[in-house]
């Protein structure tokens, strides 16, 4: 939501945020929360609205409505232009959200017209994220999964039954047998080496994309968020695709 907000040109009404990754967000935020937040804080800071994008936070949401503050649920796993439209008619900025969702579905249809018939490749994304610092991968209702989809590629993942990100054993990565992985750059330090990734995730190494060592970089915020350059995001990952497999 905070990179919707802010190409919509609403950063000046954000008073609270999470951290933004790898996303340029003005200091003028007062508040940056680590952890997930809690009532009493929320509270303090007297909102209009608490704005959440995922259903873990219903609880917290419950709790706030109990108390009289506003809230409301955009969630991260619908469509991009759908997300821009609800976030701009609660901000009141209707008209720039229609120029912004015009974007980024020409952006969808710029790609889907390229699309070719045939077998689809098979994408994963590997994260370290959230799953105390072990691997796990998207699947369905998540982000990643449309943009997988958006570019005619397959999700196994999901394909298999996860959904959301969750571990996977070593024989469900290789059941898998993607043929490409999707990385963050951000998540680099982390393993320490690229190279590393495909000793350290247990079955990667016998799927199509370990053997090629095929490894596709991407912004975190294009992997996770599905937002505001969520049509940048879609064009970038197809033209990677068109490189990786010519």
């Amino acid at each position: 939501m905070l990179e919707i907000a802010g190409a919509l040109g609403a950063f000046d009404r954000i008073i609270a945020r999470p951290r933004a990754g790898d996303l340029e967000v003005p200091d003028t935020i007062p508040h940056v929360f680590k952890e997930r937040p809690g009532v009493e804080g929320i509270m303090a800071m007297r909102p209009a609205v608490v704005i959440a994008s995922n259903p873990r936070y219903n609880r917290l949401r419950e709790q706030l409505e109990q108390l009289g503050v506003k809230t409301l649920l955009i969630d991260q796993s619908n469509p991009a232009n759908e997300k821009v439209m609800h976030l701009a008619s609660v901000l009141d900025m209707k008209e720039q959200g229609e120029k912004l969702s015009t974007m980024i579905l020409s952006d969808y249809e710029a790609v889907a017209s390229k699309l070719e018939e045939g077998a689809a490749r098979k994408l994963i994304h590997v994260s370290r994220y959230g799953s105390g610092g072990n691997f796990s991968v998207g699947g369905m209702e998540t982000p990643v999964d449309n943009l997988i989809k958006r570019v005619g590629a397959e999700n196994p993942a999901g394909a298999i039954g996860l959904n959301r990100y969750r571990r996977a054993t070593q024989e469900g990565i290789i059941q898998m047998r993607p043929d490409a992985i999707l990385f963050a750059s951000v998540e680099i330090d982390i393993v320490g080496d690229l190279k590393n990734l495909w000793s350290d995730f247990p079955g990667l190494t016998y799927t199509p994309a370990g053997k090629h060592e095929r490894i596709v970089l991407m912004r975190n915020m294009h992997v996770r968020a599905d937002a505001a350059s969520s049509g940048i995001a879609t064009t970038a990952l197809y033209d990677a695709l068109q490189k990786m497999f010519p």
